[in-house]
């Protein structure tokens, strides 16, 4: 099955921050998103996920964690679905 993430970034200044190079790579049962989070220096994000299944289904993960709250601008950011 493929999926499709959608990953998006709250913040609350007017810095609009931007993921770019989204990676997704399997592990025995979990699915890590890896991404790069440009924005301020000084701020925190939010990321929130989003996915779909081939049929336009969104699909909701049981457990989800790693960089998805207070979130720092950089490379390599990941989160374990």
């Amino acid at each position: 099955m493929r999926f499709i993430f959608i990953l998006f970034v709250f913040t609350t200044t007017f810095v609009y921050p931007q993921i770019s190079n989204v990676r997704q790579t399997t592990e025995k049962d979990r699915i890590i998103i890896t991404f790069d989070l440009g924005g301020s220096a000084d701020d925190f994000y939010t990321i929130n996920v989003t996915a779909t299944n081939n049929e336009g289904k969104i699909i909701s993960p049981r457990a989800i964690v790693g960089d998805i709250k207070a979130v720092t601008p950089g490379k390599d950011r990941s989160i374990w679905w």
